[in-house]
């Protein structure tokens, strides 16, 4: 019976410490982990250009943030990765990272930013909607973009003189 009480308290144990380990101290490490990818990407972001000195971060931050995306539904920790594919030549990783943080929040930079990576692949038509989207949610996204800004402005303007038209139609019924 001693044995009985002693395996059971040892099988609850190890299940609190499990629960501990998967809700607590990993989800923590990981928001560390995040925090160190941000600050070093935000770094070596501006110098994307050149390739021998941001590779080796970018890398090193993929390897961190890799173990982490099944940790929480994240959606900076997706941007982080798909901005780092970006910076080591990935692209079309890149773009299913954004998509992937796309599915779990709509924000104007995801669309932003998968447009931008689309253009980056030569992949024109396609980027015209992600950067439609980014312009129809944030206006100031259209001048970030010269090789299509007034293509975009006229379908933005476009967008918002058909809501115009259709809400002066419901306040004259």
């Amino acid at each position: 019976m001693k044995v009985l009480r002693w395996l059971a308290s040892l099988i609850i144990c190890s299940a609190a410490a499990a629960a501990i380990w998967f809700y607590c101290i990993g989800p923590m490490r990981c928001e560390r982990m995040e925090f160190s990818v941000q600050r070093i990407t935000e770094r070596i972001a501006p110098h994307a250009a050149d390739q021998i000195r941001v590779a080796p971060y970018a890398r090193r931050n993929i390897q961190r943030l890799t173990p982490c995306m099944a940790c929480a539904s994240n959606v900076n920790r997706a941007m982080l990765l798909a901005a780092n594919l970006r910076l080591i030549g990935r692209q079309e990783e890149a773009v299913a990272a954004y998509r992937e943080a796309l599915r779990r929040d709509r924000r104007p930079e995801l669309y932003f930013n998968i447009g931008t990576t689309l253009l980056e692949l030569g992949r024109d038509a396609e980027a015209r909607e992600y950067l439609i989207t980014a312009c129809l949610y944030n206006p100031d996204y259209e001048s970030a973009i010269p090789a299509h800004q007034d293509e975009l402005r006229n379908a933005v303007d476009r967008y918002y003189l058909r809501i115009k038209e259709e809400a002066e139609k419901r306040s004259r019924r």
